[in-house]
């Protein structure tokens, strides 16, 4: 949430100039904004921002929403410059696919400012605006002091196929609604209380281990207070 309205802070701010050198007769600011899908809650918190920002200054802002798909997003492009806007803010939907975008804006000569994705720099000219993902994991509020992701950005690099799988116990220890481990017949096992992963007879993960924990918890020392 900080990061998108800081990003959206420092381009409707920031880039002020920049759009005003283009600026129609009657003083308004005609700006085109198309980023990847309003489906998504970040993008459509971002789109929001945008308009919100223009408004207060007074500019008009185009939006187009090309749901993901790249040809719709350079299309939207087009379509700004045919319209003869101002300026034209970009959230690229891809590193290289998005570039085409940044060549059109630079031939009619309308700046273009890209946001929060990065674009790739041998696209042409244009202002990028956003935050280095790695050093936004950094929480200097809370003085966590190493960032919760890794860089890769050096090589060699190395892939590997992988399928998605459950790390969950399956079945577990049988227990009665005290938490206490039953016996092949059903009785309670006096002073076996099961709970975690152990207890996993539905496949609910933490919900389970915190739940059954607590409750084979309180079995236990009601037991030993008898």
């Amino acid at each position: 949430m900080k990061k998108a309205l800081f990003v959206l802070l420092v381009v409707l701010m920031g880039i002020n100039g920049v759009f005003a050198n283009g600026q129609k007769d009657d003083g308004k600011i005609v700006i085109g904004y198309t980023f990847h899908s309003d489906q998504d809650v970040f993008q459509h918190l971002m789109k929001e921002e945008v308009l919100k920002a223009a408004e207060a200054k007074g500019w008009e802002v185009k939006v187009i929403d090309p749901m993901k798909d790249i040809e719709k997003q350079l299309a939207a492009v087009e379509t700004f410059i045919s319209l003869g806007v101002d300026g034209v803010i970009l959230n690229p939907i891809d590193w290289t696919g998005s570039m085409p975008a940044v060549k059109m804006c630079n031939d009619a000569g309308i700046p273009i400012v890209a946001v929060n994705s990065r674009l790739n720099p041998e696209a042409g000219d244009f202002i990028y605006v956003g935050s280095d993902n790695y050093d936004a994991g950094v929480d200097s509020e809370y003085g966590r002091k190493a960032s919760m992701f890794s860089r890769i950005d050096t090589p060699a690099y190395y892939g590997a196929k992988i399928s998605p799988a459950s790390q969950q116990t399956r079945g577990g220890v049988m227990i009665d609604l005290k938490a206490r481990a039953l016996r092949e017949d059903g009785s309670a096992i006096e002073g076996l209380y099961i709970g975690g992963e152990t207890a996993n007879q539905m496949d609910q993960g933490l919900t389970e281990a915190f739940v059954i924990g607590r409750l084979a918890g309180e079995t236990a020392t009601a037991d030993i207070l008898k």
